[in-house]
């Protein structure tokens, strides 16, 4: 059997089975968890820390001292100590303010009756002013899109952070939180794959498709599915098979960051031109996908309407490439141009 058959039948049969995720698995509640669960549209985190030392030394990695001032649901105030430290790639180069992990003491969080997964991610505007909160937020609706999509993914809470600057005006930045990988795994039951390991047999191909097509919509070719760059692969607690977990979007046309360039690699000059990533597509799956696609329109246009932290101009940005890429879905001729390997 050629590889090109074989991964159609695996296509085929991926579709015609039950889902492989199942239920997410119940885990002690952990401070990521408290945190994604407060009950403000975008909670207010007051974080006491050295926030010019952090920028200043962002290229070193190194933990700093910090404390958290927040609103629980219950309506009392609480208050945490954490450390905090930059993290990421190109953000932590082009951006003023970089990415940031925080750290809690596990027996604080014991106290607190939480699981000792003390860790998660934190992605802030990359520069002040609107513009940058436009930015943040529109990556945010892209995971939030992807959750419609997607059988794994990472979940993203936006959050507004009060830097205390020790007696000036206090620094207001938007955020969102992402989930660290031990929480995921833990989310999940599941482990996720290392780098140069993973085999086509091994991956979940409606799956890997979903995950193709979405890239494809949102403008994003900032991945690869080789060398596992910003995707991860995950196998969910009880299956055999792997399932790509897409994640950084700040590159992706929809979100239009400033600093945003296709690879030199790729047959084209601008991010906002669409582009297909996808490997060895049977004309069958193509079409079954974009099938599959068309019948999440409305769920995908009503969560762009109802996004509450963007401008109707960005807004309207979305729905304009949303309608373009169901365009091209409703084609069988545009379809196999578009996603088919010739």
């Amino acid at each position: 059997m050629s590889n090109r058959i074989y991964l159609l039948v695996l296509f085929l049969l991926s579709f015609a089975a039950p889902s492989l995720i199942g239920q997410e698995q119940t885990t002690p509640k952990s401070i990521y968890q408290y945190f994604y669960q407060l009950e403000e549209a975008i909670p207010t985190i007051k974080v006491k820390t050295d926030l010019k030392q952090l920028i200043k030394k962002k290229d070193k990695e190194e933990y700093q001292a910090a404390h958290f001032t927040f609103l629980a649901n219950s309506g009392d105030t609480l208050e945490m100590k954490a450390k905090i430290r930059s993290r990421g790639n190109v953000r932590k180069e082009v951006c003023y303010y970089p990415p940031i992990k925080v750290k809690f003491k596990k027996k604080d969080l014991a106290a607190m009756g939480l699981d000792t997964l003390n860790k998660f991610k934190m992605v802030i505007q990359c520069n002040r002013g609107k513009s940058g909160q436009q930015y943040l937020f529109k990556e945010h609706l892209i995971y939030k899109l992807y959750e419609a999509i997607g059988d794994v993914y990472y979940k993203a809470r936006p959050i507004k952070m009060e830097f205390d600057q020790a007696g000036k005006e206090d620094q207001i930045l938007y955020g969102f939180l992402l989930e660290e990988e031990e929480e995921f795994k833990v989310r999940y039951a599941g482990d996720l794959i290392e780098a140069g390991r993973l085999r086509t047999r091994m991956i979940q191909r409606s799956a890997y498709l979903k995950m193709c097509f979405f890239q494809y919509m949102v403008l994003n070719t900032d991945w690869s599915d080789i060398n596992m760059h910003n995707l991860e692969y995950m196998r969910p607690g009880g299956n055999d098979l792997f399932v790509p977990v897409p994640y950084d979007f700040d590159y992706a046309g929809l979100v239009e960051t400033g600093y945003a360039v296709p690879h030199e690699s790729l047959p084209i000059d601008d991010v906002k031109k669409p582009h297909f990533r996808g490997r060895d597509v049977e004309e069958d799956e193509a079409l079954q996908t974009a099938k599959w696609f068309l019948s999440k329109k409305e769920e995908l246009e009503k969560i762009v309407a109802d996004y509450p932290h963007l401008d109707e101009k960005e807004k309207s940005f979305f729905r304009g490439r949303l309608k373009e890429f169901f365009s091209v879905l409703e084609s069988k001729k545009r379809v196999v141009y578009n996603f088919v390997d010739p």
